[in-house]
């Protein structure tokens, strides 16, 4: 899967940044959401709002101190949750925190671990490609 960086105005510049739709799953609904591929992140980490929306019992999962690049801190919930990028599905865990800006982000444990990701930055495009089941 070929997907093209989208542009972000911050302020009066524009930033390409590496975002693909993917899609959360509960049990009864679905949300997708535009989520930053990024392979410093260490998990999957959502908004808190994302797992109410979804009826996701948070507090039925493992509570976690979430860290920022700039060292904040944050209280999160990591639970299993069934997700969908394009065609593909998978179940991994998602960290969920009221800490975390609107865009998700995709990380190590529950995305790279899935998905071989290449960069190609002076294209502005990335290519994903499932790897595991």
């Amino acid at each position: 899967m070929r997907y093209r960086y989208q542009h972000v105005r911050r302020g009066a510049n524009i930033r390409h940044l590496p975002l693909v739709p993917v899609t959360l799953h509960g049990r009864t609904d679905s949300v997708e959401v535009l989520a930053l591929v990024d392979s410093g992140a260490e998990e999957n980490v959502f908004q808190e709002q994302i797992a109410d929306d979804l009826q996701i019992a948070v507090d039925s999962g493992q509570e976690v101190i979430i860290t920022g690049y700039d060292g904040s801190e944050g209280r999160a919930w990591r639970v299993m949750v069934d997700m969908q990028l394009g065609q593909h599905t998978w179940q991994s865990p998602v960290v969920f925190s009221s800490a975390i800006g609107r865009r998700g982000l995709l990380g190590g444990s529950g995305f790279f671990a899935f998905f071989t990701v290449t960069f190609r930055y002076r294209k502005r495009e990335m290519e994903i490609t499932r790897t595991r089941r």
